[in-house]
């Protein structure tokens, strides 16, 4: 959800002949249990939603109405960031979608059927600087993050975009249980060169130790001003509504800039 609602920010100010490009595209859609973590998440701040009306956060209000309009009524159906960019695209826009698993791949192609905006390259994400456009772009890298060198991939590919391209924005999500490896990414990053903003959204207290995430970061390259402004408010509301333990809640924002 938090990658979400900063994917349809960074995607409100979407150029007309926009490619959006991910590295991990999944399944394109999931279906719910009855139980699991998205009930404190997602269905919580849903419920609010339905409860309270507008939360006050322009991000957050967009994300729910575009998962209104994509889920249709279904409370159990909860769309990928493949359809929230499809939705959210201009109509000359276009997306081209990296998945490496037979299985996510056949339910990709049904979540996205009928497109004709979005190509499913079925292969390794980490090879999108093969299909990087000289237009307008935004990037999404969403790895698994199961193995310990993704962290490393990740900073490569993200620093290889960024000295290729000027006209591609970055996107990336990760997940937040231990401070190190993110601390470590955003240090390589820095010594990269990469200038970048990070926000990251911790639900759990960090000293509190859990098998599910305390939180998840989003890093962004290239991002209008007011999108980090529009994503402060949204850690907010969100904040309040997914704490786990004593509403308590809390939001860190690092940033680097490359002086000339």
């Amino acid at each position: 959800m938090w990658k979400h609602v900063a994917l349809l920010s960074l995607l409100h100010h979407a150029r007309e002949d926009e490619t959006v490009l991910e590295t991990h595209a999944g399944e394109g859609a999931y279906a719910l249990g009855s139980t699991g973590e998205w009930t404190a998440g997602v269905g919580a701040v849903a419920a609010s939603a339905t409860r309270e009306g507008a939360t006050g956060s322009t991000g957050v209000d967009r994300w729910l109405s575009r998962l209104r309009r994509l889920s249709r009524g279904h409370d159990r159906f909860y769309p990928g960031s493949p359809m929230f960019s499809l939705d959210a695209l201009p109509r000359d826009g276009r997306m081209i979608l990296h998945e490496k698993s037979d299985q996510a791949v056949a339910a990709l192609r049904r979540a996205v059927a009928g497109d004709t905006r979005a190509r499913i390259v079925h292969g390794d994400g980490w090879r999108v600087m093969d299909v990087l456009p000289t237009t307008p772009s935004t990037l999404v890298i969403d790895p698994p993050f199961a193995a310990k060198d993704e962290w490393q991939t990740t900073t490569d590919v993200i620093a290889a975009v960024v000295a290729k391209s000027k006209l591609t924005r970055v996107l990336l999500w990760y997940p937040v249980k231990r401070w190190a490896r993110p601390n470590a990414l955003h240090d390589r990053l820095r010594a990269a060169g990469v200038p970048f903003v990070a926000i990251d959204l911790v639900v759990t207290p960090m000293e509190i130790e859990r098998r599910a995430l305390n939180g998840s970061g989003v890093l962004l390259i290239g991002a209008p001003e007011s999108v980090v402004v529009e994503l402060h408010a949204a850690a907010a509301v969100l904040g309040a509504r997914m704490a786990t333990h004593d509403g308590r809640w809390s939001m860190r924002t690092l940033a680097t800039t490359v002086r000339p």
